[in-house]
C-alpha cells in the first residue's frame, strides 16, 4: 500500500508538471498569435488554476497517506522487534527445560 500511496504521489507531482507546462503553452500561444481576449484567456486561467488547485490538494492527501503509513510501518517494525524478543525468551527458557529433564 506505502508503495501504490509514492506511486500516486508520483502521478500528481507529473500532473502538476504537465498543468504548468499547459498553462505555459497557452500562455505562449496567446501571447505569440496576438489574441488579446482577455475574458478566454482568463477563463482558461481560472480553470488551470482549478484544476491544478484539485491536483496539489489531491497531492496534499496523498503525502498524509503516505506520512501515515510510514508510522504504521516504524510500529510494527517495532512491534516484530518486540515480538523477537519474546521468542528468543521463550526459546531459551525451553533450551533451559529441555537441559533440565534430559
Amino acid at each position: 500500500q506505502l508503495d501504490e500511496e509514492q506511486e500516486a504521489k508520483s502521478e500528481l507531482q507529473r500532473q502538476i508538471t504537465k498543468l504548468n507546462a499547459e498553462i505555459q503553452q497557452w500562455r505562449a500561444r496567446f501571447q505569440s498569435e496576438g489574441i488579446a481576449c482577455g475574458e478566454e484567456l482568463k477563463e482558461a486561467k481560472r480553470k488551470l488554476a482549478a484544476k491544478l488547485t484539485e491536483t496539489e490538494e489531491q497531492f496534499e492527501a496523498a503525502l498524509n497517506k503516505c506520512n501515515a503509513l510510514e508510522k504504521v510501518k516504524a510500529r510494527l517494525q517495532g512491534n516484530v522487534e518486540y515480538l523477537m524478543v519474546d521468542v528468543e525468551h521463550a526459546n531459551a527458557k525451553l533450551f533451559k527445560l529441555k537441559i533440565q529433564y534430559e
